[in-house]
């Protein structure tokens, strides 16, 4: 272990860690944080397990395993690899790559998930994007969502989805979707809410019970049960939609 300062903690190996305040706080290898730390920067690669919540003032980057039974919060706060966070996720900018379970949710200004999620609350930010399967119990809520699906087979479950505007794509790789043995194309994953609200909604392969927007457009393979605009409603031969209403606005 190599000590800069008495604030700057840097581990090399395995280490063990106190709860405190500290400077800066790296790691490379096995780090165990006893309790909860403050610091304004926290940089770590290989296997971290925290019996308390990360608060970090400035960026939080994480690779390889990590493990917190608290909140863990940034300005910045990237993370690639599997992240078990037993609280919530905050930051200006979030950003995860790989196997992601939140419990308690993810708040921030821009928020971009890529992988697997879990999360029993709310997804919650300025801009989120969101691109493979998962669940979250609660709310994706932002000024921009937008949401890609990917392998086929694959889902993502929300409760309800809000924004000012809701985009649902599949990634560009796949544009043009799959294709069965009889050349049949299948969509590369689906969506399934309760409900959509937004101004401006554009859709593939959800299914959802109500679909509330100022213009919407319901692509191919949607079901939805229940479609209420104000403004225009575009919708795919293919796609099923069991009732429309418009509404004043």
């Amino acid at each position: 272990m190599e000590h800069n300062n008495k604030n700057d903690m840097k581990f090399a190996g395995s280490g063990v860690l106190a709860g405190g305040d500290y400077a800066t706080v790296a790691c490379s290898g096995s780090l165990s944080v006893q309790d909860t730390i403050r610091c304004d920067q926290f940089r770590v690669s290989g296997s971290v397990r925290a019996h308390g919540s990360v608060i970090c003032k400035g960026k939080v980057s994480c690779s390889g395993a990590f493990r917190c039974d608290g909140d863990l919060s940034g300005d910045e706060v990237r993370v690639s690899g599997s992240c078990h966070v037993d609280g919530t996720v905050t930051g200006n900018t979030v950003s995860i790559s790989g196997a992601l379970k939140a419990v308690k949710g993810i708040r921030g200004g821009e928020i971009r998930l890529s992988g697997g999620i879990s999360t029993e609350g709310d997804v919650e930010g300025d801009s989120v994007s969101v691109s493979g399967g998962g669940t979250v119990g609660g709310m994706i809520n932002g000024e921009t969502v937008r949401l890609s699906l990917s392998r086929k087979n694959e889902s993502l479950r929300v409760g309800v989805i809000g924004g000012t505007s809701i985009f649902v794509r599949c990634e560009e790789k796949d544009f043009g979707f799959f294709r069965n043995l009889f050349g049949k194309k299948t969509a590369p994953g689906i969506l399934r809410g309760t409900v959509i609200e937004g101004d401006t909604v554009e859709l593939i392969a959800t299914e959802c019970k109500t679909v509330r927007g100022r213009d919407v457009v319901i692509g191919e393979f949607c079901r939805i049960e229940k479609v209420e605009y104000t403004g225009t409603l575009t919708v795919d031969p293919s796609a099923e939609v069991k009732q429309r209403e418009k509404v004043e606005a």
